[in-house]
Formats: structure tokens, C-alpha cells, sequence
């Protein structure tokens, strides 16, 4: 008989390695059973299985993953709604699962532990003041939401709006809101330019178009719709790799978008000396030199 409990336990520190290192060992010509490989895909997609992997994972954080039905804050409550998972929901949540663990990875501990990030989690059809969103951030709870279902617009949007929405959570701890209004950084716009008044209006904005780089200043369209998710983006693109790549091209004869990539360097760096120029190169390891 097999022992469910000690398989569970053996899967998740499989399944850790296979999501922070990218790829799977296993022996050629492998005899494995059909019988048991059935029986592990069902309980990789046990919601109380990937509850267990990540809250094992997101232990050293010191971050809690809500994956079963859980009580919102307050602000959570009267701003929002979503809905919990089922058991139907298993196999998507572990391909998100997988997604996040190879993202937050990049994350040292000291980072985490500083934001006073408390929570993440992982929910479907997120809804926010009456739009449809792929996640929230909840500085009064301290809890990250993310919407598990936003596979739709593809994995590297997914990979973004981790560090997107972890950065608002970062921004309102240390500066106190949500909406700070950088003095500095606003100084690095083009004189004369003012955002459009909020990210939520690009959810309202019918000629609203997704452009990568679109002027002088700015990684995207989106970043010009608010201050804050003009920082939001920007360590967005700092952290995923598949921006960052561009990122740094852009700098080259952007002089603006350097200033505010050097200013949110140096945020980071100061608040967390292990993340300095070595860790970025390190995180985006895979980026061939130019």
C-alpha cells in the first residue's frame, strides 16, 4: 500500500526544485508505473497539496499562502470580491504555483521580511471596485492576491504582475500609501507631462493600447497612467527577465528612463544590500551579453 502522507511530503521538495531550477532530472527509459504516475498528477492537483508546497516554500519569508477559503481584511471586504478555488481548479493553480515559485525566487529573504508582507493569495475571478483585475495588493492586511486565472494574456504577463503588485505593497511601506506622490521621481519627467490620473482608468479607456516603450521616459503605455504605476512598472521590468532584457537596451539612449532605473536601484540597494549590481546579473543569468 502506498503511504499518501510520505509520497505528498516527497512530491512537494520534488516539485520545489523542479520550479526554482526550471527543468526536470529523471532517469532515461524511466519504468515508472502508470499506476503511480496517475496517482501523483492527482495529487499534485490537490489544492491542500499546493497549499502545503507553498506555504513549505514561502516558510523562510515568513509569509503565509492562502489557498482554501480564507477571511479578507476589511479593506479587502469592502473594495473587492473573488472566488475561491475548488478542487476543479487544481491543475492551473500548480502551473501558477510553478510560475510564482520560479519568480519569488529571485527574492532574497532580507527583501521580503522588510516589505511586512504577511500573506499571498491565490484566488479566481478577482474583482476590484467593479473591474476584473489579475491581482491586488492589500496594504491593511498585508496580503498579495492573485488571480490564478489571468492565463489568458500569457505567462509573461503573469511573471510581471507579481513584481508589479508586490511593488505597491512595497511602496505603501515605505512611504506610507499607495499613491505617493514622488517628488523626485515626477522630476524626471519631460517638463510639461502629467499622468493620465490612475492605472484603474486604463481599464475604462477604450482606445487604451499596450505598447512597449512608447515614448521617451516610459516601458509602457501603462506606466503613464499614474506615478505609482510608473514605479510599479519599472521595478516590474527590473525584475522580469524577459523586460529586463529590453530594459537595458532602452537606457542606452534613454536618458530618462536611466534616471528612474538608477533611482529604483538605488531604493532597492539601500534598503537591501545583497541586491546590488551582482544580483541583478545573477537573476538574469540567462541574458547573453552584447
Amino acid at each position: 500500500m502506498l503511504n499518501i502522507e510520505f509520497l505528498k511530503l516527497f512530491l512537494i521538495f520534488i516539485l520545489l526544485s523542479i520550479s526554482v531550477f526550471g527543468k526536470t532530472i529523471a532517469p532515461k527509459n524511466s519504468a515508472e508505473p502508470r499506476e503511480r504516475k496517475t496517482q501523483t498528477k492527482k495529487i499534485e492537483n490537490r489544492l491542500e497539496f499546493q497549499k502545503d508546497r507553498l506555504n513549505l516554500y514561502l516558510k523562510k519569508y515568513g509569509v503565509t499562502a492562502y489557498v482554501l477559503p480564507f477571511e479578507g481584511s476589511s479593506y479587502a471586504n469592502k473594495w473587492s470580491k473573488w472566488d475561491y478555488l475548488t478542487e476543479a481548479d487544481g491543475k492551473k493553480l500548480k502551473k501558477y504555483v510553478d510560475l510564482f515559485i520560479q519568480e519569488w525566487s529571485k527574492y532574497p529573504v532580507e527583501w521580503v521580511k522588510k516589505s511586512n508582507l504577511k500573506a499571498i493569495a491565490f484566488v479566481k475571478n478577482l474583482n476590484v471596485v467593479k473591474q476584473n483585475r489579475a491581482a491586488m495588493p492589500d496594504a491593511y492586511g498585508e496580503v498579495l492576491y492573485f488571480d490564478i486565472g489571468y492565463d489568458i494574456y500569457g505567462e509573461l504577463y503573469q511573471r510581471s504582475t507579481i513584481h508589479h503588485e508586490y511593488y505597491h505593497m512595497i511602496e505603501e511601506n515605505y512611504f506610507g500609501s499607495f499613491y505617493y506622490k514622488d517628488p523626485k521621481w515626477n522630476e524626471f519627467n519631460e517638463k510639461g507631462f502629467e499622468y493620465k490620473g490612475g492605472g484603474y482608468l486604463a481599464y475604462e479607456d477604450n482606445e487604451y493600447q499596450y505598447k512597449n516603450h512608447p515614448k521617451k521616459g516610459f516601458v509602457d503605455t501603462y506606466s503613464m497612467y499614474g506615478l505609482e504605476e510608473d514605479k510599479a512598472q519599472v521595478y516590474s521590468y527590473l525584475m522580469t527577465t524577459e523586460y529586463y532584457e529590453k530594459f537595458i537596451e532602452w537606457v542606452k539612449t534613454d536618458s530618462i528612463l536611466k534616471n528612474k532605473m538608477v533611482y529604483m536601484r538605488d531604493f532597492i540597494k539601500d534598503k537591501c544590500d545583497e541586491m546590488d549590481d551582482d544580483y541583478f546579473k545573477k537573476i538574469h543569468s540567462k541574458i547573453k551579453s552584447k
